[in-house]
């Protein structure tokens, strides 16, 4: 017996030791990558009357149930300095309902400290407010939509949303507040699928496989919190581009035609804007205002507006919310005709009941006034994380 019992404890030392030898050979790295993935998504129902004159063709004129976008937004901390975003959004075109896929933000990012953090990648401009807060998901919007003018690219915006190239920024805290600072600095965007014949009927497009003109874009923000107002921040912003055109083929450029009959085929475009915001009380306060200064080859400038207020109340579950934005453009700038923008105001009156802390429903009226059509807008929209 003390034999066979020394020998099944030198047996049960080996298996101890090759088990040891095991779990060595598999204990992960120091580093552990983790990710974190949140979808959104939203239903929206539209309906349009009152439109002058009367477009039995706009599919809205009926009631339209729409799917939002699915967006996936997944971050990963990479080491305690470097972190990696991307941002996938899953669409439908509105006249072929055929499916499609975008990147819409890709960034790898170094952190030397709070205030110094370098990024590459493609980014969600810093020249909107609107556009660095709340980016894709509806559900993260008090209101259904965004404003008209800060719509992305493919969705007839005019203000460039996105970015591709490099980025810096930081956050500092001082004795009299917050101070926030972004700048941006890579390719300048296109106004693609032109119509020659009209050459208006085009879309921004970001350049994000590569640049036509070696002249890059730039944009910068700057964001001060007053210590002493919880709540309250003011910004100024600004991106500098030059633009040409081009057919839908990307390929083909096209000279734009104003109506006074002036000619060019680039524009050089400066766009400076200031936001104020509050959001401290119950109360959410925002505000952006941009000026656009285009000129052409012929040494001719533009200036044109954009604006919009918005004003929202949180009760309980419930937050009743208001938004004026008004959209107005010279008729001979040709970065507005390539476009084909038009004036429009728009009055918002809605209220907007959070379910649960991820899902709301929305519930606006939208009175718009343009110089050929004049029509009010309900919708009705389930909005949702995940």
């Amino acid at each position: 017996m003390g034999k066979e019992q020394g020998r099944l404890g030198i047996f049960r030392k080996k298996i101890l030791i090759f088990t040891l030898l095991i779990t060595n050979s598999l204990t992960l790295p120091s580093i552990v990558f983790g990710l974190e993935l949140q979808g959104f998504s939203d239903v929206t129902y539209t309906y349009d009357w009152h439109k002058q004159p009367a477009n039995a063709a706009d599919p809205n004129t009926n009631g339209t149930v729409a799917l939002g976008e699915l967006d996936l937004f997944m971050r990963a901390n990479l080491s305690d300095r470097v972190d990696f975003l991307t941002e996938f959004n899953f669409d439908s075109d509105p006249n072929t309902n055929e499916g499609s896929v975008d990147v819409e933000r890709l960034q790898i990012g170094y952190l030397f400290n709070d205030a110094f953090k370098v990024q590459a990648g493609r980014f969600h401009n810093v020249l909107s407010y609107w556009n660095m807060t709340y980016h894709h998901g509806k559900q993260l919007y008090t209101t259904v939509d965004r404003p008209d003018f800060v719509k992305f690219e493919d969705d007839g915006g005019i203000v460039p949303t996105h970015i591709v190239g490099l980025a810096v920024g930081g956050h500092l805290v001082t004795r009299i507040g917050e101070i926030e600072y972004d700048l941006m600095g890579g390719n300048g965007p296109r106004v693609q699928n032109v119509d020659p014949l009209t050459t208006s009927g085009g879309s921004l497009s970001p350049n994000s496989t590569g640049d036509d003109s070696k002249n890059k874009a730039g944009s910068f923000m700057f964001r001060y919190m007053p210590g002493g107002i919880r709540g309250l921040g003011v910004g100024v912003s600004g991106n500098i581009q030059q633009l040409r055109f081009y057919q839908a083929d990307g390929l083909t450029p096209v000279t734009i035609v104003s109506p006074d009959g002036t000619t060019t085929d680039v524009v050089f475009q400066q766009i400076y804007g200031a936001n104020l915001t509050y959001l401290a009380h119950n109360i959410e306060f925002l505000s952006e205002g941009y000026q656009f200064r285009d000129s052409n080859y012929h040494g001719k400038s533009y200036l044109d507006y954009v604006w919009y207020a918005q004003l929202g109340l949180r009760i309980n579950r419930f937050i009743p919310y208001s938004r004026f934005e008004r959209t107005t453009v010279l008729a001979n700038d040709p970065y507005f005709v390539a476009l084909g923008t038009q004036n429009i105001s728009k009055t918002i009156a809605g209220i907007r009941f959070n379910l649960i802390p991820s899902s709301s429903i929305k519930a606006e009226i939208q009175f718009i006034n343009t110089p050929t059509n004049n029509y009010n807008e309900a919708a009705v929209q389930w909005a949702f994380a995940f």
